[in-house]
Protein backbone atom coordinates (compact mmCIF):
# COMPACT_ATOMS: atom_id res chain seq x y z
CA UNK A 1 0.00 0.00 0.00
CA UNK A 2 1.31 3.68 -1.01
CA UNK A 3 0.16 6.78 0.75
CA UNK A 4 -0.13 10.14 -0.30
CA UNK A 5 -1.30 13.00 1.83
CA UNK A 6 -3.19 10.87 3.95
CA UNK A 7 -4.99 8.88 1.45
CA UNK A 8 -3.89 5.32 0.63
CA UNK A 9 -3.82 4.30 -2.95
CA UNK A 10 -3.89 0.73 -4.71
CA UNK A 11 -1.50 2.26 -7.21
CA UNK A 12 2.57 3.05 -6.43
CA UNK A 13 3.16 6.65 -7.60
CA UNK A 14 5.43 7.63 -10.07
CA UNK A 15 8.44 8.58 -7.60
CA UNK A 16 9.09 11.93 -9.09
CA UNK A 17 12.60 12.58 -10.61
CA UNK A 18 14.38 15.55 -9.68
CA UNK A 19 15.42 16.09 -13.43
CA UNK A 20 12.27 16.82 -13.37
CA UNK A 21 11.68 19.93 -11.26
CA UNK A 22 14.48 21.94 -12.10
CA UNK A 23 16.22 24.78 -10.48
CA UNK A 24 18.26 27.57 -11.27
CA UNK A 25 22.21 27.68 -10.30
CA UNK A 26 24.13 29.54 -10.95
CA UNK A 27 24.97 31.96 -7.58
CA UNK A 28 28.01 34.24 -7.44
CA UNK A 29 29.70 35.95 -4.47
CA UNK A 30 29.86 35.72 -0.72
CA UNK A 31 26.65 33.64 0.84
CA UNK A 32 24.71 35.82 2.81
CA UNK A 33 24.65 35.83 7.05
CA UNK A 34 22.21 33.20 8.34
CA UNK A 35 19.27 34.99 9.84
CA UNK A 36 18.63 33.44 13.17
CA UNK A 37 15.53 34.90 14.07
CA UNK A 38 14.02 31.77 16.25
CA UNK A 39 15.26 30.09 19.62
CA UNK A 40 15.64 27.19 17.67
CA UNK A 41 17.49 28.49 15.08
CA UNK A 42 19.62 30.76 17.89
CA UNK A 43 20.55 27.16 19.51
CA UNK A 44 22.29 25.32 16.19
CA UNK A 45 23.82 28.99 15.10
CA UNK A 46 27.27 27.60 14.70
CA UNK A 47 26.76 24.48 12.92
CA UNK A 48 24.08 26.50 10.44
CA UNK A 49 26.78 29.67 10.28
CA UNK A 50 29.37 27.07 9.28
CA UNK A 51 27.38 25.28 6.43
CA UNK A 52 25.79 28.32 5.36
CA UNK A 53 29.51 29.51 4.69
CA UNK A 54 30.25 26.90 2.09
CA UNK A 55 27.81 28.23 -0.18
CA UNK A 56 24.95 26.62 -2.42
CA UNK A 57 24.19 22.89 -2.63
CA UNK A 58 20.36 22.62 -3.11
CA UNK A 59 17.92 24.17 -5.28
CA UNK A 60 20.15 27.04 -7.32
CA UNK A 61 20.93 29.04 -4.41
CA UNK A 62 19.89 27.03 -0.77
CA UNK A 63 22.17 25.35 1.61
CA UNK A 64 21.00 22.41 3.12
CA UNK A 65 22.45 22.15 6.43
CA UNK A 66 21.89 18.71 8.56
CA UNK A 67 23.10 17.64 12.01
CA UNK A 68 22.91 14.94 14.18
CA UNK A 69 19.70 14.71 17.00
CA UNK A 70 20.34 11.76 17.89
CA UNK A 71 21.39 7.78 17.16
CA UNK A 72 20.65 7.62 13.64
CA UNK A 73 19.05 10.30 13.27
CA UNK A 74 19.17 13.99 11.92
CA UNK A 75 17.36 17.94 11.99
CA UNK A 76 17.86 20.17 9.12
CA UNK A 77 17.23 23.55 7.96
CA UNK A 78 17.77 25.30 4.81
CA UNK A 79 19.54 28.67 3.98
CA UNK A 80 18.76 30.75 1.55
CA UNK A 81 22.63 32.01 -0.12
CA UNK A 82 21.04 35.08 -1.46
CA UNK A 83 18.77 36.91 1.35
CA UNK A 84 20.43 34.71 4.48
CA UNK A 85 16.50 33.78 5.52
CA UNK A 86 16.22 30.13 7.31
CA UNK A 87 13.47 27.75 6.38
CA UNK A 88 12.96 24.84 8.48
CA UNK A 89 11.02 21.41 7.35
CA UNK A 90 8.16 20.53 8.40
CA UNK A 91 9.60 18.13 11.04
CA UNK A 92 12.17 18.71 13.56
CA UNK A 93 14.19 15.20 14.06
CA UNK A 94 13.87 12.45 11.50
CA UNK A 95 15.19 9.15 12.97
CA UNK A 96 16.65 7.08 10.55
CA UNK A 97 14.79 3.55 11.97
CA UNK A 98 17.23 0.81 10.25
CA UNK A 99 19.59 2.56 7.46
CA UNK A 100 18.80 3.88 4.01
CA UNK A 101 16.99 2.45 1.03
CA UNK A 102 14.53 4.07 -1.50
CA UNK A 103 16.27 4.45 -4.73
CA UNK A 104 15.70 7.85 -6.59
CA UNK A 105 16.86 8.66 -9.83
CA UNK A 106 19.38 11.40 -10.25
CA UNK A 107 20.41 10.82 -6.26
CA UNK A 108 23.88 9.69 -5.09
CA UNK A 109 22.85 5.83 -3.62
CA UNK A 110 22.31 6.36 0.00
CA UNK A 111 21.65 10.00 0.19
CA UNK A 112 19.70 11.11 3.33
CA UNK A 113 18.71 13.35 3.29
CA UNK A 114 18.60 13.27 -0.20
CA UNK A 115 18.76 16.84 -2.55
CA UNK A 116 20.86 18.48 -5.51
CA UNK A 117 22.09 21.63 -6.67
CA UNK A 118 19.60 21.55 -9.67
CA UNK A 119 17.06 20.43 -8.30
CA UNK A 120 13.48 21.38 -6.38
CA UNK A 121 13.28 17.78 -4.59
CA UNK A 122 14.45 17.34 -1.03
CA UNK A 123 14.32 13.92 0.01
CA UNK A 124 14.14 12.10 3.72
CA UNK A 125 13.70 8.56 4.79
CA UNK A 126 12.80 7.82 8.32
CA UNK A 127 10.72 8.44 11.06
CA UNK A 128 9.57 12.13 11.62
CA UNK A 129 9.21 13.60 15.42
CA UNK A 130 8.54 10.40 17.61
CA UNK A 131 10.38 9.46 20.26
CA UNK A 132 9.61 5.38 20.08
CA UNK A 133 10.67 4.39 16.63
CA UNK A 134 9.64 1.36 14.96
CA UNK A 135 11.46 0.32 11.06
CA UNK A 136 7.76 -0.89 10.35
CA UNK A 137 7.17 3.75 10.89
CA UNK A 138 9.74 4.60 8.10
CA UNK A 139 8.72 6.47 5.37
CA UNK A 140 10.11 7.97 2.49
CA UNK A 141 8.84 11.70 1.46
CA UNK A 142 9.76 13.42 -1.32
CA UNK A 143 9.20 17.64 -0.72
CA UNK A 144 9.18 19.89 -3.25
CA UNK A 145 10.91 23.15 -2.11
CA UNK A 146 9.13 25.95 -3.72
CA UNK A 147 7.98 29.69 -2.89
CA UNK A 148 10.38 29.05 0.47
CA UNK A 149 8.14 26.01 1.73
CA UNK A 150 8.24 22.10 1.87
CA UNK A 151 5.27 20.76 -0.17
CA UNK A 152 5.13 16.82 -0.01
CA UNK A 153 4.82 15.68 -3.19
CA UNK A 154 5.71 11.92 -2.02
CA UNK A 155 5.34 9.44 0.41
CA UNK A 156 5.56 6.02 0.39
CA UNK A 157 6.46 2.99 3.26
CA UNK A 158 10.12 2.85 2.92
CA UNK A 159 11.05 -0.83 2.74
CA UNK A 160 14.67 -1.76 4.53
CA UNK A 161 17.49 -2.87 3.25
CA UNK A 162 18.38 -6.78 3.19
Amino acid sequence: MFIFGREAVAEPLKVPDPRDYPAVVGFKGTPASPILDTKFKRLFRTRIREEAKKGPNFSGHYTVVAWGCGMDSYMLVVVDAITGKVYEPPFKCLTLAGGFGLPIPGLEDRQNPGFRIDSKLLLTIGVEDKENVEAKDRVAVIYLFEDNKFKPIYQVASPLEN
